[in-house]
């Protein structure tokens, strides 16, 4: 049993470029880089989940895994091979379409840094398109490129007092502010208060892509 871990990604903000990035950091450096200009190429996702897709097989290759992903018939509307879909909050390219089937390949080495190593025939994952620059952003400017993960360890998802709690690595605690925000396996969240490595999120009933996953009183395993 391994504890439930999320990826994580900060959005776009110029105080990230005023902040010393440590050594394994480059990938957040190269995040927040493109806020300066948001242009079709660096504006990739909102964070606002479009679907919660389920995952109808997992193949395993020497070097990387194929993900089978059913898609409803609305998101499939002008996909193309190539394509940039956010799965997980992870910035994948779509490698074929068959129906509503859709696969990405995801390299070893994105296996490693996300959660999508976890990640299991029947499992469920949060979908976003690529966003244009002229479409409205409900959440907040992110890229797909995922900076660490984080490790659940609590979860009270009924009112009064709902909220999700994670940990982050010690090296990327002092990224993570209160009112600012994250992307959590894709979906953007606003940090309601961090203290250490911790950090919490009070959830919404209209996040189900939040909701869905982060259920238990206590932390939750998998």
């Amino acid at each position: 049993m391994h504890p439930t871990s999320v990826s994580v990604q900060r959005s776009f903000d110029d105080e990230t470029l005023n902040t010393e990035i440590p050594e394994q950091g480059l990938s957040l450096l190269y995040e927040t880089l493109p806020s300066l200009r948001i242009t079709e190429e660096s504006f990739m996702y909102t964070g606002i989940v479009q679907t919660v897709a389920p995952i109808k097989s997992i193949t395993r290759d020497d070097g990387y895994t194929t993900f089978f992903i059913e898609l409803p018939k609305r998101l499939m509307v002008d996909l193309q091979i190539g394509a940039s879909v956010n799965v997980e909050g992870v910035c994948l390219s779509v490698t074929s379409m068959d129906g509503t089937i859709v696969t990405f390949d995801a390299m070893d080495a994105t296996l490693e840094r996300t959660n999508l190593g976890v990640l299991k025939r029947g499992d469920s994952v949060n979908i976003e398109r690529s966003a244009k620059p002229t479409d409205e952003n409900g959440g907040h400017n992110i890229a797909g490129h995922i900076a660490t993960t984080a490790e659940l360890v609590g979860a009270k998802m009924e009112m009064p007092g709902a909220h999700i709690r994670f940990r982050v690595p010690e090296d990327w605690a002092k990224y993570v502010f209160k009112r600012g925000y994250l992307a959590v396996n894709g979906a953007s969240l606003t940090v309601a208060e961090a203290e250490g490595d911790e950090f919490h999120h009070q959830p919404s009933s209209r996040k189900p892509s939040v909701r869905r996953r982060f259920r238990a009183t206590s932390p939750a395993m998998r």
